[in-house]
C-alpha cells in the first residue's frame, strides 16, 4: 500500500518548493505558501484554526475579527487542490491536509522534507568525524550544504512562527561548513581548507559567536597556506598530527592569558607560530 504523501516532496531550505514525482507544482500565492510552511513546521501535529488565523492574518485595524477565518477556509481548499489526488477531491475525502479535532494537520513523511534530509546528512557527517574518516565527512557535509537554495523558510522570513527554526537551521548550516573545513584540513587538502575558511571568515568575522576562529589565514614566505584555529579539538586534530603541525591555534579572547596575538584577528593566543 502506498504511503500517504509518498509522491510529494517539500523544499524549505530556500523559497518553498513543492514537487510530485519530480514535477514542480505551484503551491499558490503568498498566503497559501505561508499556510503550507506553518503546517510543515508542525511536523504532522494539528494546528488550530485560531492559531493559524493569528499567525497568518495578524489583526489589522478595521478588519472584522471573523474575517480571517473565512480566508483560512478558502486557502485550505486551495492548498488541498494542489496536494490531494483528484480522485479523493471528487469524493470530498482528504488524506494529506486533514481536519482533526484540534485543527488542521499535514501528513507528510519526514524524509519528504529537505530540512529533515539535511539534518540526517549532518548527523552522518558527525558520525564519520567520530570514526576518524575525514574523506566521508567532507563528502557528507557537502551533500548537506548542497541542499540549500537560499534562506530557510524564505517565504516566511518576516513571520515569528518561523524565526526560531530558521535560526536553528542556519546555525547548523554554519556548523556543517566548519565541519567540512575541518575534514579538508585533516585530509591535508590545505588550499581547499583555507578557501573554505576564508568563506567562513567573510560570513562571520571575529568577535561574533560563530564557533572557532577561522580568521587567521595567511601564506608563509614559502607559499604554504596556514590556518589559525581556536583549539586542537575545534579542528579535530591531535597536537602531534601533520595537520596540527600546519596550524596555529588562536585562543578565544575571553580565555587569553598571553600577550601574543594572532596578527589577522588580534585575538590573544597562548601559542606562538611554529
Amino acid at each position: 500500500m502506498k504511503a500517504v504523501g509518498q509522491g510529494l516532496d517539500f523544499g524549505l531550505l530556500g523559497p518553498l518548493e513543492v514537487r510530485r514525482a519530480g514535477t514542480v507544482l505551484d503551491p499558490g500565492r503568498r498566503r497559501q505558501r505561508l499556510l503550507l510552511i506553518r503546517l510543515l513546521l508542525a511536523d504532522g501535529r494539528a494546528v488550530s484554526s485560531q492559531t493559524l488565523c493569528e499567525e497568518l492574518w495578524p489583526q489589522q485595524p478595521g478588519r472584522a475579527p471573523g474575517a480571517a477565518l473565512g480566508s483560512l477556509y478558502a486557502h485550505i481548499s486551495k492548498v488541498r487542490a494542489v496536494l490531494e489526488p483528484p480522485r479523493l477531491r471528487r469524493q470530498g475525502a482528504f488524506e494529506m491536509l486533514v481536519t482533526e479535532p484540534l485543527g488542521y494537520a499535514l501528513r507528510v513523511p519526514p524524509e519528504n522534507r529537505d530540512t529533515v534530509r539535511f539534518e540526517r546528512s549532518v548527523a552522518r557527517a558527525h558520525r564519520f568525524m567520530g570514526q576518524g574518516r575525514p574523506e566521508h565527512v567532507v563528502e557528507e557535509a557537502q551533500k548537506a550544504l548542497d541542499m540549500w537554495r537560499g534562506t530557510a523558510f524564505a517565504d516566511a522570513a518576516h513571520h515569528l512562527f518561523a524565526a526560531q527554526e530558521t535560526a536553528r537551521l542556519e546555525e547548523l548550516r554554519q556548523t556543517t561548513r566548519e565541519m567540512r573545513t575541518t575534514g579538508l584540513l585533516l585530509q591535508g587538502r590545505i588550499t581547499e581548507a583555507v578557501n573554505a575558511a576564508q568563506e567562513l571568515t567573510a560570513q562571520h568575522p571575529c568577535g561574533k559567536p560563530a564557533g572557532p576562529c577561522w580568521c587567521g589565514l595567511f601564506t608563509s614566505p614559502a607559499g604554504t597556506p596556514k590556518l589559525f584555529s581556536a583549539t586542537p579539538t575545534c579542528v579535530g586534530a591531535s597536537p602531534t598530527s601533520s595537520a596540527w603541525n600546519r596550524a596555529l591555534p588562536c585562543a578565544p579572547c575571553s580565555r587569553a592569558s598571553s600577550t601574543t596575538t594572532c596578527r589577522h584577528c588580534t585575538r590573544p593566543t597562548s601559542r606562538t607560530p611554529r
